[in-house]
């Protein structure tokens, strides 16, 4: 039986080492479904490099949240819409989805693959970013009409909580790139494999 949840990792905004090796370790073991690449501050030419490094069988199962234009270059798998970048290139036939961060922008975001919502808990990775009082039964109507996914302060102790709110996956990105737990990356891609 697969596991219920569709499981995304955000790349750190940040410079990581060993981060592309440690994202294709994930992708070629199953452990996630898709790699959201996402680096703000990064410049076009910089996230082409990176891109570039991951094996062409990953690129399909990557998701970008800036320099759509890339799409364009590499066979991306998909387009994450946010307040940065909130329009789709012409010609993107992929993957869609997008950030949301209250029920009045998830009561309005019709017609993507997935959307994200957060933060569910505080977040491990931005200091002073708290959970938001999203009501259960807000969640559980509009989990009934779109793919949404947890993002926020995600760890395995919160899969039932997700789990009885209709969440359809999780977005992992704190508890792997900064490690609250201290426990190896092999630890936690099989911790994220059963969550």
């Amino acid at each position: 039986m697969r596991n219920p949840f569709f499981k995304i990792v955000l790349t750190s905004p940040d410079n990581i080492g060993h981060e592309i090796e440690k994202c294709c370790r994930l992708l070629e073991s199953d452990a996630i479904d898709v790699l959201h690449f996402r680096k703000p501050s990064w410049s076009k030419v910089q996230s082409l490099e990176w891109l570039k490094s991951v094996p062409e069988e990953f690129l399909g199962k990557l998701t970008l949240h800036d320099h759509f234009n890339i799409a364009r270059e590499l066979p991306v798998g998909g387009l994450h819409l946010n307040s940065r970048n909130s329009t789709i290139p012409d010609g993107f036939s992929g993957r869609l989805s997008r950030s949301c961060h209250s029920i009045e922008e998830l009561e309005a975001s019709d017609g993507y693959d997935y959307v994200t919502l957060s933060p569910i808990f505080d977040s491990i990775s931005k200091s002073g970013y708290s959970r938001q009082k999203f009501s259960d039964s807000e969640i559980k109507r509009l989990s009934s009409e779109r793919k949404i996914i947890a993002l926020g302060g995600v760890d395995p102790s919160r899969k039932q909580w997700l789990l009885e709110r209709g969440f359809a996956g999780i977005a992992i990105l704190g508890y792997l790139w900064h490690n609250p737990e201290g426990k190896s990356f092999d630890e936690i891609v099989d911790t994220i494999k059963l969550f």
